[in-house]
This record gives structure tokens, C-alpha cells and sequence, in this order.
């Protein structure tokens, strides 16, 4: 083996370099039997490298390394023995965070509690108080879905308890529920929008949408503005001008007996005049509206 690691010494260095890609300053150390400088794995690959490059058999050299790091291994003081302090002190800091917490969640279980609103908890059949709350959220969320361009839009009008169907709202008297009226007239608007369309005339349309929807309508005549939520077909008296604002595109609308089917996530923007239903812009239904958003 001496022979061999003599032969290897006799070799220009840079060539071992460049032929084993190891670097300059181990190979040294290697031919050098400098043990404490590598560690057992590094050793022994770099060891790998050599008899696979140069064809030589290297296993004594080896065992020399394993001799020496036994000898070295009771009064070693290499840095590697010395990483388990940090690793303490980690232990420690976490063990103080965990106590920490345990001793604030025991404080906040002796603390009186307030009472928990009922959509927090969620028994497996759901209070039908809780599937109205989370309408309410629903309807809310389209509406401010309709935010652009820093302009501030009026909060959706949704009074505590509601009952929507096939499009009309049938809200309970109540004081506040006259106050949100007062902000927004639904059931006033909600009445002139729903005006049945006489038989012998063959005017028609309706909103069919797919899932729940937040509906804003403008009478282009008077002004008067309404909103409601449905997910039931939507009857609109279609001799009058209207500027529509929907929540979400998943919604068809059927026009004396044609239907336009629209599928898309954003919300949709609609005019409709004479029988014509365009679809519009942010922009260009803002100029349309008196340079409102809605």
C-alpha cells in the first residue's frame, strides 16, 4: 500500500486534481495522512475516488484512518461534540413557550367566558338560524365583490330574518328592519319590478340563476334602485329600461322566449332596453349611471 500511496505522490498534484474533482489542499491532506482533518464519510469517499480513478487498492490506508480515529476519539475535543449545548438552550427556549401558553390557556379557561354566537359552533345538522347567518355572509361578500378602482359601494341591505322567494322579498315588520327600508326601499321596488306582464303582451324577462345571487337593478326612467338576493327565476317587467348588476355570471336570461346563458365567476354588468340586453363594462356602466358604480 505504501508503494501504491508513494506513486501517487509521485504524480503531479493538479492532475490528481483535475482527474478526482477533489480539491487541492485534501489531496495533500490524504497523501499526507492527516486523519483529523476529515471525517469518516468524507474519508472514505475521497478513498472511493482514487482506487476508482487510479485502479489501486487502498484499503490499508483505511484502516490506518480507523486506527487513528479510535486512538483520537476519548480526548478528541473536535466542535462537533460541542453542538448539543445550542440544541439545549433551544430546548429550553421552546420548553419556556410551551409553558408559557399552557399557564395563558389555563388563564383564559378561568376567565368568564362571553356567550359564543351560534355559527361558531356547528352541531352536525345546522340551526336553520345559522344557514340564514351564512346567506347573510354570502350576500354581503358579492356585494362587496363589487369594489373597483377605490370606490366605495353602499353595503348589501340584509335584514335579520328574510325569506326570499322566486324573487321577492317577504321581510318581517320590524323596527329595524323599517330603518334598512328607509336606506334602500326593497319591497317598494321589489313590487314595481315584479309588475306581471299582461297576457296578450309578449314582452318577457327573467333571470334563471344556477346558485344563490345578489341582484342590483336600476330603472333607467325614475332612478329607483333595487336589491335582492335569490336563487329562484327572477321576473323584471321588460317594457322599461334597466341597468343590472349581478353578484356572479352563472345566470340565464330568457328574452320573449330566447335564452342567454352566461358562465362566468366575476360579476356581470347588463342593459336592457327595448328588448335588447347588452352586456356592459365597470366603466361604461358607471357613465350610464351618473358616474356612480351602482
Amino acid at each position: 500500500m505504501r508503494d501504491v500511496l508513494e506513486g501517487l505522490k509521485g504524480l503531479d498534484t493538479e492532475a490528481i486534481v483535475q482527474r478526482t474533482k477533489i480539491s487541492h489542499s485534501n489531496i495533500v491532506k490524504m497523501l499526507g495522512r492527516d486523519f483529523g482533518a476529515f471525517k469518516k464519510v468524507q474519508f472514505f469517499g475521497f478513498i472511493s475516488i482514487l482506487e476508482r480513478e487510479y485502479r489501486v487498492d487502498l484499503h490499508s490506508l483505511r484502516e490506518e484512518y480507523l486506527e487513528a480515529s479510535a486512538l483520537e476519539q476519548p480526548t478528541s475535543l473536535h466542535p462537533e461534540y460541542f453542538l448539543g449545548a445550542p440544541r439545549k438552550r433551544s430546548l429550553g427556549k421552546l420548553w419556556g413557550i410551551a409553558l408559557l401558553f399552557l399557564v395563558g390557556l389555563v388563564v383564559y379557561m378561568l376567565l368568564p367566558q362571553t356567550p359564543q354566537t351560534p355559527h361558531l359552533v356547528l352541531p352536525e345538522t345546522e340551526h336553520p338560524l345559522i344557514v340564514k347567518a351564512k346567506e347573510q355572509l354570502e350576500a354581503a361578500r358579492q356585494q362587496e365583490s363589487l369594489e373597483e378602482n377605490n370606490t366605495q359601494y353602499p353595503e348589501p341591505i340584509m335584514p335579520e330574518k328574510m325569506e326570499v322567494q322566486s324573487g321577492i322579498l317577504e321581510p318581517e315588520t320590524n323596527a329595524t328592519l323599517q330603518e334598512e327600508q328607509a336606506v334602500a326601499p326593497i319591497v317598494t321596488a321589489a313590487e314595481k319590478v315584479m309588475t306581471p306582464t299582461p297576457s296578450n303582451v309578449e314582452a318577457e324577462l327573467v333571470l334563471i340563476p344556477s346558485r344563490r345571487l345578489w341582484l342590483g337593478i336600476i330603472d333607467m326612467d325614475d332612478g329607483t334602485k333595487i336589491q335582492t338576493v335569490t336563487q329562484d327565476p327572477y321576473e323584471i317587467n321588460a317594457t322599461k329600461r334597466w341597468r343590472m348588476v349581478l353578484g356572479h355570471g352563472y345566470v340565464e336570461v330568457r328574452i320573449n322566449g330566447e335564452t342567454k346563458t352566461y358562465q362566468t365567476p366575476e360579476k356581470l354588468w347588463l342593459a336592457y332596453e327595448n328588448g335588447r340586453l347588452d352586456e356592459l363594462d365597470a366603466e361604461t356602466f358607471r357613465q350610464q349611471n351618473g358616474g356612480k358604480s351602482w
